[in-house]
């Protein structure tokens, strides 16, 4: 299950969408293109649209989306040393617990 505080996915790339915003690494080196085959960048640096739409197509074609729960922002996590798994709570009041977490905070998602 990934948790992800915002309505939609994308990340970064979603929440910044202002005039010019673009990859500033080739596009041949940053997009994971094995992932959507046939996929072929229109640039050499891919625009914020283009990316966002290759997350949205690789979301969609490994069928992914249905393991993201959206609107999930999580307000703690502490490991349970005597079950060995963490203890996740959300803001909507969800309690999860899963055996391994991966931090994904976004720093760059605040535009």
């Amino acid at each position: 299950t990934v948790l992800e505080q915002a309505a939609g996915l994308g990340g970064t790339w979603r929440a910044n969408a202002y005039p010019g915003c673009c990859c500033d690494v080739p596009s041949y080196a940053y997009l994971p293109l094995e992932l959507l085959p046939g996929f072929v960048p229109e640039r050499k640096f891919s625009t914020q649209a283009e990316i966002l739409d290759f997350l949205e197509r690789v979301a969609d074609h490994h069928k992914v989306r249905d393991c993201i729960q959206f609107n999930a922002r999580v307000t703690d996590a502490a490991w349970d040393g005597k079950q060995s798994c963490w203890v996740v709570r959300t803001e909507q009041g969800q309690k999860l617990t899963p055996r391994y977490l991966v931090f994904a905070n976004g720093p760059l998602s605040r535009p």
